[in-house]
């Protein structure tokens, strides 16, 4: 069989599958994704025919640069391969493995054909196929998801997730490290049958169904492993074909389990095939030849195919800029919440002996950046916070004036100049530099929570409701800003809603005592006596020092 006898009006081109799935999806169909090696070989990952050629060179004692493991001796090889296959572990004699491998050297190939796959993966590994779980584990530690994911990452998530799902013999990470660098929501990873009771197809959020589970859950990787699919996936595969159409990619159908569910399951499918690797497999072409509703479709490779899809859909969220623009703000987001998380436990006297060794280290590590010429922003925010907390807040400016002049689009630095200003009764100067940090970043909710303090002091109350209210609704579990907001509604006398404030702060930050103290400050306009002491109590309870409370 080869291409020339197959119905060329059943070969697509990827800008033709790319039209489709746009048009198919807006009259409310759903596709799914079913990924093989293939699309892992742009991330780094070798597809299976190259991991044959590296086995069967360690075999026969040849170094090979890529694959670094000792050598084997080829005489101990040939006797194991012979009890393997007295033993039916193997399916091909040795002989026959020597001569395809010569045959690719003389050819000057880099692969072997997918039918020897599970014998030199037996041969190579035995008697332990745990050393083959490790080897294989060495390869995808090293990996990072390719442009194609990144498209892929945002394809799942488009159209209220109308296209969620991906099936998968891979046992690498790649899809999930894609999801949690460009993705909104954390995905569903079924890695092991046991977790198949979990799918649906209503599920809101990207699905990954692993049939040959996840790399840390002992991967299916022999003939005996992959001959079948549990009962758990067949289950889970007869749902999804009936709620999806399969887009198959980089998988030429080399195990049993999933390729003999797909040649009785199949009705309308694509199944995505790069003319740069020769015609497909007889197997495959069997199947496309059986089923009318399926289509070849030719792809210049998985990153080609996603980039087509990516550049008609959403190219401009997916451009180079954007993308580091995405990961850039991430990065600052962890970074800063990171650097906040720290600040608050080195304050804690509970925690802060455990920090004192981390703190003394960053100390040092600031002072050889600062002696080298290479300090960092935070550096100088560490410098400023320093300077504020022992009272020197016209010094803390100084330094971020410096910052600022470096760095001019760093919001945190506007935050930390405008706390300083705050802290010296420069109101208005204040209420100008958390405009500039919102300038800069319109989701920052610190900085809506901090203006809202400013403007409380210049007597603008509902703007100051609305501040408090921007940043709750940026952040929910910003237990200051209700705080804040509850202070703000107690000055308009509006006692009820800031009691519900309060709560919600006590219910985010349960040992927030100024929260129990105004609560209890609430409960007393309201004539609540006993509910005002009990707050009181507890402020007491929480800081016996706490004298506003004991005078209420």
């Amino acid at each position: 069989m080869s291409r020339e006898n197959f119905p060329q009006s059943r070969i697509l081109e990827a800008s033709e599958l790319v039209e489709q799935m746009r048009i198919a999806n807006r009259r409310g169909e759903r596709f799914c994704f079913i990924l093989g090696s293939g699309s892992s070989v742009e991330s780094g990952m070798p597809v299976g025919g190259v991991l044959e050629m590296r086995w069967m060179n360690c075999i026969m004692g040849v170094e090979d640069k890529s694959d670094p493991s000792p050598r084997k001796k080829p005489s101990l090889m040939r006797k194991k391969a012979e009890k393997l296959k007295a033993d039916n572990l193997m399916e091909y004699s040795f002989d026959k493995l020597e001569q395809v491998w010569k045959q690719a050297q003389e050819k000057g190939w880099r692969t072997l054909p997918s039918e020897y796959y599970f014998d030199l993966y037996n041969l190579r590994f035995h008697p332990d196929s745990a050393n083959g779980y490790e080897y294989m584990e060495r390869l995808m530690e090293k990996l990072s998801p390719s442009i194609g994911y990144r498209v892929l990452a945002k394809l799942l998530e488009e159209n209220n997730y109308r296209n969620n799902l991906v099936i998968t013999t891979n046992f690498d990470t790649l899809l999930e490290d894609a999801l949690f660098l460009y993705g909104e929501k954390r995905a569903l990873s079924m890695g092991h049958e046991a977790l198949a009771e979990f799918f649906s197809p209503n599920l809101r959020r990207s699905v990954l169904v692993k049939v040959h589970r996840d790399r840390l859950f002992h991967p299916f990787n022999t003939p005996e492993e992959t001959n079948h699919l549990s009962p758990e996936w067949e289950e889970v595969l007869h749902t999804a074909l009936g709620s999806y159409t399969p887009v198959v990619i980089g998988y030429g159908g080399g195990d049993r389990s999933l390729m003999s569910f797909l040649e009785k399951h199949l009705k309308k499918f694509y199944w995505c095939w790069r003319p740069a690797d020769g015609w497909v497999e007889p197997r495959v072409e069997q199947l496309l030849r059986d089923k009318e509703g399926g289509f070849l479709v030719s792809i210049g490779g998985f990153d080609a195919l996603m980039l087509e899809l990516g550049g008609q859909r959403f190219p401009d969220e997916v451009t180079p800029t954007a993308t580091v623009k995405l990961l850039g703000e991430r990065c600052e987001k962890w970074t800063e919440n990171y650097q906040k998380k720290y600040d608050e436990v080195n304050k804690n006297p509970d925690t802060k002996d455990a920090a004192a060794t981390i703190e003394k280290m960053e100390k040092e590590e600031a002072e050889k950046r600062t002696k080298a010429g290479k300090r960092d922003k935070w550096d100088y925010i560490r410098e400023a916070n320093e300077a504020s907390e022992s009272g020197n807040r016209r010094r803390a400016i100084e330094i971020l004036d410096e910052l600022i002049k470096q760095k001019p689009e760093f919001a945190e630095a506007y935050i930390s100049r405008g706390v300083a200003k705050y802290d010296m009764g420069e109101y208005q100067k204040a209420i100008d530099d958390y405009n500039e940090a919102l300038r800069l970043k319109p989701d920052y909710a610190l900085a809506y929570n901090n203006r809202g303090n400013a403007r409380k002091k210049l007597g603008e109350r509902q703007e100051v409701i609305d501040d408090y209210n921007e940043a709750i609704r940026l952040n929910p579990d910003f237990a200051d800003a209700y705080y804040n907001r509850g202070n703000a509604w107690d000055d308009l006398g509006e006692y009820q809603k800031a009691i519900d404030d309060y709560n919600e702060a006590l219910r985010l930050n349960p040992d927030y005592v100024e929260a129990y103290n105004n609560r209890g400050n609430a409960w007393d306009d309201l004539g609540e006596y006993q509910k005002a002491i009990d707050d009181y109590n507890e402020a007491i309870r929480l800081n016996p020092d706490y004298a506003y409370a004991y005078n209420n």
